[in-house]
C-alpha cells in the first residue's frame, strides 16, 4: 500500500527528447498496462547512487524553503525536467527522479486572474502527468487533465487559466500517472503552489508584514543511496520538511507568524502538535476560513493543507511533532510519532498582536441551505491486495468511463461511505478527494456538521460515512475523484466525473 508495500515495476521503452506538444489521451482510451521505470533510467539511478555509503541525514539545520518562481506581468512560465538526480538529501547524497535539484521541486507563485504554463520535460524514463491540487481551473485539453499520458522522452505544456476571483491560499501541483502516482510522488515528483497574497487579502492590517513559512512534509525511505519507491512500514520511513530532517526556524517572544502546512506524501497521515502554541486557522485546503478557529492539533492526510496563525509567548525551544496516529486498524497502518522540526523563541521581545476574530473580503459560497439537485452514494473499500484492490461501489477505475456526469451549475449531495470490514487489514481511513471544485461537509456519521469553510479533501472514517455538498461551477469537462492515500488510489479506488450542460 502506498509508500508501504505497493508499486509497479516494468519496462517501457526509451524515446529521444524531443521538443514537441504531447497528446491527449481521448475518451475510451485504455490504461497502459504498465508505468514503470525504464532500464536505461534505472541504470542511470544505480550509477549516481553507486559510490554513496549508507544514507545518514543531519538533523537540526536551518529550515530552507523551495526555490520560488513567480508571475510577472500576469504570466508565470515554468519548466520541469523529471530525471534521475543526485540530491542533498538533508546534508547527506542520495539518488532520486525529481523535477529539479531539490527533492521538491519549486514553489509556484501566482495570482488570480495570471495564466500558468508549465512545459514538462520528462527525462523521467516513466510515463508521466500533472496535476495542479485544489485548483479551480478546467481540466480539459491542457489544462488540470490527468488524463494526458507523458511519454518519456517527449515534452508536453499544461496552460492553466487561472479565474480572476479564484481563491488566495496554499496548493500544490504533483505527478498523477494512475497506475504510478504513488511511486512517483514518493520519489519526489511534487512541489508548492500558491495563488495570491492571502494576508494581504484577508488579514486586518495589524499583520501585514509578519513572516510567512512554506512547510512540504512527507517521508522517505532510502536504501542503498536511492530512494526508493515505498518503505516497508511506516516505522521504517524518515519524516521530512522540504527535504530537511527536523530542521529549525526562529521566533521573537511576542511575534506572530504564518505557518502554512502541506502534506505532500503519498499516503501517510500526520497529526501536528506544538506544545506552547495554538493554531489559529485561517485557511484548509487553499480555502479562507468563514469562521475562525483555534485547534491544539491539525490532522493532515495525504493531501491536505492547513494556514495558521502561530503566537511565541515566551521564550524557549519547541519541537513541532506529529502524534501517534492511527490510519488503519492493522499494526502497518499505526503512524509512530516523530518530531518534525523545532522552532526556537529567543531576542528581544515585540508587542503581541490582538488575536485574529474574523477575515475579510470574499469567501467561498456556503451551500448548507442550497437545495441539492440529486444526491448520489459512493462506497469505499479495499480487498485483498492485487493489480485492482480499491474499489468505489464495488468497480475499479478504468479510463474512459465516466461513472457521474453532473449538470454545469447544479449543487449535489454525496454520502461517502467507508463500511468496516472482518479482515482488519482493508479497514483504512480514505481521505476523499475530488478535482476542480472545492465541496462542504454538511454530516458526519449522521449529525449535523458546521463547517467553517469549504475543501478538497476530508476524511471518511472507519465504519462511517461523510455527506458533502459541491457546485459544479463554471467548468465542464472530465476529472476524477479518489481516496488520496494513493497506493489506493493506484490500486483502483477512482472514478471519473463528467461535467456536461
Amino acid at each position: 500500500m502506498g509508500g508501504w508495500g505497493f508499486s509497479h515495476r516494468a519496462a517501457l521503452g526509451v524515446s529521444a527528447l524531443v521538443c514537441t506538444l504531447g497528446p491527449v489521451s481521448g475518451v475510451g482510451q485504455e490504461a497502459p498496462d504498465h508505468h514503470g521505470m525504464d532500464q536505461a533510467t534505472h541504470q542511470a539511478l544505480t550509477s549516481l547512487s553507486a559510490p554513496l555509503r549508507s544514507w545518514q541525514p543531519t538533523s537540526g539545520q536551518p529550515l530552507e524553503e523551495m526555490p520560488v518562481l513567480k508571475s510577472e506581468d500576469g504570466q508565470l512560465n515554468a519548466t520541469l525536467n523529471p530525471a534521475p538526480r543526485l540530491l542533498d538529501l538533508s546534508g547527506s547524497p542520495a539518488s532520486s527522479v525529481v523535477y529539479d535539484e531539490n527533492f521538491t521541486g519549486p514553489t509556484l507563485m501566482v495570482k488570480p486572474g495570471d495564466t500558468l504554463r508549465v512545459r514538462l520535460a520528462n527525462d523521467s524514463g516513466q510515463v508521466t502527468n500533472i496535476h495542479y491540487h485544489g485548483m479551480h481551473v478546467s481540466p480539459r485539453g491542457r489544462g488540470d487533465n490527468v488524463f494526458r499520458m507523458m511519454e518519456t522522452g517527449s515534452t508536453y505544456d499544461s496552460v492553466i487559466k487561472i479565474p480572476k476571483d479564484h481563491e488566495t491560499g496554499l496548493f500544490w501541483y504533483h505527478a498523477h500517472m494512475h497506475g504510478n502516482t504513488d511511486p512517483q510522488i514518493f520519489g519526489g515528483m511534487r512541489g508548492l503552489l500558491v495563488v495570491g497574497d492571502i494576508v494581504r487579502r484577508h488579514l486586518p492590517e495589524r499583520f501585514q508584514g509578519i513572516e510567512e513559512r512554506l512547510f512540504s512534509i512527507n517521508d522517505v525511505y532510502v536504501k542503498d543511496g536511492t530512494v526508493e519507491d515505498e518503505a516497508p512500514s511506516p516505522a521504517d520511513s524518515t519524516l521530512l520538511m522540504n527535504g530537511q530532517l527536523q530542521p529549525t526556524w526562529t521566533m521573537q517572544p511576542g511575534e506572530t507568524q504564518l505557518l502554512r502546512f502541506a502534506n505532500t506524501g503519498s499516503d501517510r497521515y500526520y497529526r501536528l502538535k506544538l506544545p506552547g502554541f495554538r493554531f489559529t486557522v485561517i485557511a484548509e485546503d487553499g480555502s479562507p476560513v468563514w469562521r475562525v478557529e483555534r485547534e491544539d492539533a491539525l490532522v493532515l492526510p495525504p493531501g491536505k493543507r492547513f494556514e495558521v496563525l502561530v503566537t511565541a509567548t515566551e521564550a524557549g525551544t519547541f519541537p513541532l511533532r506529529t502524534t501517534r496516529y492511527v490510519q488503519q486498524e492493522d499494526s502497518f497502518g499505526i503512524n509512530p510519532a516523530a518530531t518534525l522540526g523545532t522552532v526556537v523563541v529567543e531576542g528581544e521581545r515585540v508587542k503581541e498582536l490582538a488575536p485574529l476574530k474574523r477575515l475579510k473580503g470574499p469567501m467561498s459560497e456556503d451551500l448548507s441551505r442550497v437545495k441539492a439537485v440529486r444526491t448520489r452514494t459512493f462506497v469505499f473499500g479495499l480487498r485483498a491486495k492485487g493489480k485492482n484492490y480499491g474499489r468505489i461501489n464495488g468497480k475499479f477505475f478504468t479510463v474512459g468511463e465516466a461513472s457521474v456526469r453532473p449538470r454545469l451549475r447544479t449543487v449535489e449531495r454525496w454520502v461517502l461511505k467507508n463500511p468496516r470490514k472482518k479482515n482488519k487489514e482493508n479497514n483504512s481511513q480514505h481521505p476523499f478527494h475530488i478535482h476542480v471544485n472545492d465541496f462542504q461537509v454538511v454530516e458526519v456519521n449522521g449529525k449535523k456538521f458546521k463547517a467553517t469553510g469549504q475543501q478538497d479533501i476530508v476524511t471518511i472514517p472507519i465504519g462511517g460515512e461523510v455527506v458533502i455538498k459541491q457546485l459544479f461551477e463554471d467548468f465542464k469537462g472530465k476529472f476524477v475523484f479518489h481516496c488520496h492515500i494513493l497506493g489506493h488510489e493506484d490500486g483502483g479506488m477512482m472514478q471519473s466525473v463528467q461535467v456536461v450542460n
